[in-house]
């Protein structure tokens, strides 16, 4: 059996997306984190998805902006 563990986080800060590969943080709301690092290996910066209504959200946010999730 397989089980594949979500991982979440929490965002301790806003932050406003500065570039079209990244999203924008609201502090207090949860993420699902996809990847601990970017396509480069840079583990500054998350992968991270958000589920808002009917839409996906996909990008980039600094990890110093995140917190995970027990």
């Amino acid at each position: 059996y397989f089980i594949f563990l979500l991982k979440f986080c929490i965002a301790l800060f806003d932050f406003k997306p500065l570039a079209s590969n990244m999203i924008g943080l609201k502090k207090d709301e949860i993420y699902k984190v996809i990847e601990k690092q970017d396509k480069n290996g840079n583990s500054e910066w998350w992968l991270v998805e958000y589920k808002k209504e009917n839409t996906l959200e996909c990008g980039y946010v600094p990890k110093n902006y995140v917190k995970m999730l027990d």
